[in-house]
């Protein structure tokens, strides 16, 4: 199965380059592009056909609630990691040479600046005439507008899975921990339909799929209740309550060797009537407390959602969800900041 993906016309236009704010202590600035092979841009050579060549570096381009493009000018990616990035339109084939992604202000990365790690793909191997440098991998970004003129750029809109994290070279089964954002809200009544696929678009088996907050989950069950997929599609549904946390999270262990890639995989959303909600009888009218504080008058608004007009900045100043204490226990093998390692013990999956 492979992705239907649309792919944004003319989408070099559509992105322009922030100055790049980060020079090297002699001189050199790479734009938008990563570092050459003099500035500590080489590639690490292919260790295997299964562990090829690749690079990692520091990108001054990735901004908070920006909408990004990363672009391949040579080679093709074996697996593409940017930690606490979402994606924004999923690729459609393995050889895309070009990926769509965005922040938001409670950006788990940082202010700026994101660590990129990408493996080339290196058929070829021993030979690594198929290994390129970082400066073969560019990012242009573009700050969203602020249309309601409160001084901050707005959210993205839409409904986007994070660029959720796993290292390839691990053993299996692996377990995983990807965010959704919902730039109107986690309202009550919404479901998030989520289809896992690996990066040639196949669905990968996965089971012990939950929610860090409880909410309900439409899939198939074991006996002892484990919800799992085998074809890595499940859906997941807010309830009767609005969420009011940016980030909505899930988990799921793979089931074989085969892992979910965050490029590739979809979520869409659709709503329902939450049934057998709590009910609640609103206080009787008190005269003496005056329309104002009765059952009738300025009580305050329900929170539906921090990314309303002059509500956006709401989680500024709080720790976010990557490091929500509710999903504290999960987010050990959730990698906020991805950060290359040589030692292939703790590659991935530790906590920023």
């Amino acid at each position: 199965m492979k992705i239907a993906a649309s792919i944004f016309a003319a989408a070099t236009a559509q992105y322009g380059a922030y100055p790049n704010d980060g020079a090297y202590n002699d001189g050199y600035n790479p734009g938008n592009c990563g570092p050459d092979a003099a500035h500590g841009g080489a590639y690490w050579p292919s260790q295997s056909a299964n562990d090829p060549c690749g690079v990692t570096f520091w990108s001054n381009e990735v901004k908070p609630n920006a909408q990004c493009q990363l672009q391949l000018t040579a080679g093709a990616s074996f697996f593409l990691s940017l930690g606490g990035v979402f994606v924004t339109t999923p690729a459609s084939t393995y050889n895309d040479n070009t990926f769509y992604f965005h922040t938001y202000d409670n950006w788990a990365v940082g202010s700026s600046g994101a660590s990129i790690v990408n493996f080339w793909q290196n058929a070829a191997f021993p030979d690594n005439s198929t290994c390129y440098d970082a400066d073969a991998i560019c990012i242009t970004c573009t700050e969203n507008g602020d249309l309601n003129g409160d001084g901050y750029a707005d959210a993205v809109q839409g409904v986007y899975l994070g660029n959720f994290m796993h290292d390839f070279r691990h053993a299996s089964p692996s377990q995983v921990n990807v965010p959704i954002a919902n730039a109107a809200g986690h309202t009550a009544g919404t479901v998030y339909n989520i289809q896992l696929n690996d990066q040639y678009g196949n669905p990968v088996p996965i089971t012990n799929i939950a929610s860090h907050y409880g909410h309900d989950i439409s899939a198939p069950q074991y006996a002892d209740g484990t919800f799992y997929a085998d074809d890595g599609y499940f859906s997941l549904h807010v309830g009767c309550e609005d969420f009011e946390g940016q980030f909505l999270y899930f988990s799921f262990t793979h089931l074989s060797e085969a892992e979910a890639n965050g490029w590739y995989s979809i979520v869409t959303m659709t709503t329902e009537t939450p049934q057998n909600c709590p009910t609640t009888t609103s206080p009787p009218y008190n005269a003496g407390a005056g329309y104002d504080n009765g059952s009738y008058g300025n009580s305050a608004p329900a929170a539906n959602s921090q990314w309303s007009s002059g509500n956006k900045k709401k989680n500024k100043g709080r720790s976010d969800e990557y490091s929500d204490s509710a999903s504290d226990s999960a987010s050990n093998s959730y990698d906020s900041g991805y950060d290359y390692n040589s030692d292939y013990e703790t590659y991935n999956y530790r906590k920023k």
